[in-house]
């Protein structure tokens, strides 16, 4: 995901540097799919925030999309497919 993003921004990069635009773009898109994940788990391990099961996996399914659309939304297409 992270190899593709990096190509995809030697590619079409419009910007002036490109090892700033390109190069830091995946492996900061790595970083916010690592963290977004762990809150979002923390979240969902919190029992009390959520008790039944259902109420997990409903919880899971809109983080997920939020974090897919959100990321992609916000220019790292990567990150929700990290988290």
């Amino acid at each position: 995901i992270t190899g593709f993003t990096i190509c995809i921004g030697i590619a079409m990069d419009n910007h002036d540097n490109l090892a700033l635009s390109a190069f830091l773009h995946g492996p900061v898109s790595i970083f916010l799919g690592v963290v977004s994940g762990c809150v979002g788990g923390a979240v969902l391990a919190a029992t009390r925030f959520c008790p039944y099961p259902w109420q997990r996996t409903a919880i899971a399914l809109e983080l997920g999309l939020l974090m897919t659309y959100g990321y992609k939304r916000a220019g790292f297409d990567g990150s929700g497919a990290v988290a």
